[in-house]
């Protein structure tokens, strides 16, 4: 092998070489690429999760706070409406309460319904600005003891929130009767429509994430999804995708 032969092989061999060590570099350079997106993309993830747990406790927080201070409100119409019932009967032993003197007394409160029930739950009176008085509501919430129990304990007072299928809710605060047996119940109805305006919910956290940008986010009560920034997993069931099951 001649002198020109040798040095075009070892030429040739050295190509290679340098060739094989670019593509080493490459692909390092490439492989270490990759891992830094990766990291990054799971920091972001695990930021952008952490946010919106934040915020949603934060929603929790401030939602309870209106329904403390929503249910007091009603426990001070309850117990302000027996002393006004009591009052008028002092002054006026004949009184009557019937339905049309308890629509006398929910043109001066601001409440959706009153009603007067016997020791055993079962409707006496009632007045109303909605239909929800003589609908199923009362047929299951006003059989549950919780309501019945104050009867014959002035002292003590119910109050609770009932959701209903439509989205809206009903505060319902009940006490005793002084005048006979039986329970002073009092309720304010908020709309659907009130309740997506004005009250905090996850739909307003997680809408402001894009999908292409943060990827598909869903909130979960239960087994149920309750927010996403893809409006067709909202009602779903978390059972339903694999990829959320875990």
């Amino acid at each position: 092998m001649d002198k020109k032969q040798r040095a075009v092989r070892i030429w040739g061999h050295y190509t290679v070489v340098c060739v094989l060590i670019g593509l080493l570099v490459l692909g390092g350079i490439l492989a270490g690429s990759v891992q830094a997106d990766l990291t990054a993309a799971e920091k972001r993830f695990q930021e952008t999760v952490s946010s919106i747990k934040e915020q949603c406790t934060g929603c929790d927080n401030m939602n309870l706070a209106s329904e403390a201070k929503s249910l007091m409100r009603m426990i001070e119409d309850v117990q302000h409406l027996r002393r006004e019932i009591e009052t008028d009967m002092a002054l006026e032993p004949t009184l009557v309460l019937d339905d049309a003197a308890l629509e006398d007394c929910l043109q001066l409160h601001t409440l959706s319904g009153i009603l007067l029930l016997t020791p055993d739950g079962t409707v006496e009176h009632k007045a109303a600005i909605d239909d929800l008085a003589s609908g199923l509501l009362w047929a299951e919430e006003l059989s549950r003891t919780a309501i019945l129990e104050v009867n014959g304990h002035p002292e003590q007072v119910y109050a609770g929130r009932r959701e209903m299928a439509d989205g809206s809710y009903v505060d319902i605060a009940a006490c005793a009767r002084r005048d006979k047996p039986g329970v002073l119940v009092v309720y304010y109805h908020t709309p659907a429509e009130y309740v997506r305006v004005y009250n905090l919910s996850y739909q307003n956290i997680v809408q402001g994430y894009a999908p292409e940008m943060e990827g598909t986010i869903v909130v979960a009560r239960g087994n149920q999804i309750v927010a996403s920034n893809d409006a067709d997993l909202i009602g779903g069931s978390v059972a339903d995708k694999s990829v959320l099951e875990g």
